[in-house]
């Protein structure tokens, strides 16, 4: 077990410097969502074994971010307001029994990468994530738990990963194990979008004994066009003690955009 550490000084920095709410107007949520969003819908009916379901909630997700400017600034392509993940909401994810919904922040980033989603899904099965990570990703360390190879060749439409990572920034200092698991989702018209959802099976405390990172809970879809690939991340995050929804949603959206901004340049250079 390890703990997070805060600078007060970097705190600071993250709450005066960073846009403390994104988008004004949530995402649209189709009929077939219910009482949900989106959100939920498509970390939920992840494993689901029509493949319709998955199908309809990932071209729901790009006709809702036709509007959106993907390129600009990130207050207009971010979203503070969705759902709360509850028990409900899992469809199989073996999140850890004592995860508090009400303790979530919720953040949702949409934005775009140059790059083809193939190229995307050839980073998935490298041991050494940390290149394309956030800059706060000081490790990050994967294990297949399937045939990497099968799945960049899209002969098979799953692969589950676990991942050892040390998150270290202003806000965090601690290792953490994590599920990751990618599946392709066909669109109707023959494209196929990359998917991904990840969570926490227990809490973890960080190095100098301050916080325990208890829910960082990822819901990642990668929408081929014909600019490249629409980038669209949703988080539920929880720290005990709360640091305030503002300072964590904030390294959140920016740990986000970070990460692509890197896998961008990993794939440039390559």
């Amino acid at each position: 077990m390890h703990r997070s550490h805060l600078s007060v000084l970097a705190l600071v920095s993250l709450l005066a410097g960073c846009p403390v709410a994104g988008g004004e107007d949530p995402l649209p949520v189709p009929d077939f969502v219910g009482d949900s969003d989106l959100n939920l819908y498509l970390f939920g009916h992840f494993d689901a074994e029509d493949p319709v379901e998955m199908q309809q909630g990932v071209e729901a997700l790009e006709e809702s971010l036709v509007a959106v400017d993907l390129a600009g600034e990130q207050s207009g392509r971010r979203w503070d307001t969705g759902s709360l993940l509850t028990t409900a909401d899992y469809g199989g994810a073996t999140i850890w029994d004592g995860a508090d919904p009400l303790d979530q922040i919720v953040v949702s980033v949409a934005g775009r990468s140059s790059h083809d989603v193939v190229e995307h899904g050839e980073l998935i099965p490298l041991a050494d994530q940390t290149p394309f990570e956030s800059n706060s990703s000081a490790a990050y360390n994967r294990t297949l738990l399937g045939d990497g190879d099968a799945f960049v060749a899209q002969t098979a439409d799953r692969l589950e990963t676990m991942n050892e990572v040390h998150r270290q920034n202003a806000i965090l200092n601690v290792w953490y194990d994590t599920t990751k698991v990618f599946r392709w989702v066909e669109l109707t018209d023959g494209r196929k979008a990359l998917v991904a959802r990840a969570w926490l099976g227990e809490a973890f405390v960080g190095e100098n004994g301050n916080n325990t990172l208890e829910q960082f809970t990822a819901l990642e879809v990668r929408i081929p066009d014909t600019n490249g690939t629409v980038l669209y991340t949703a988080i539920w995050g929880a720290l005990r003690p709360s640091l305030g929804d503002v300072v964590l949603s904030n390294s959140v959206a920016n740990g986000i955009d970070q990460g692509w901004e890197n896998t961008d340049l990993f794939l440039d250079a390559r």
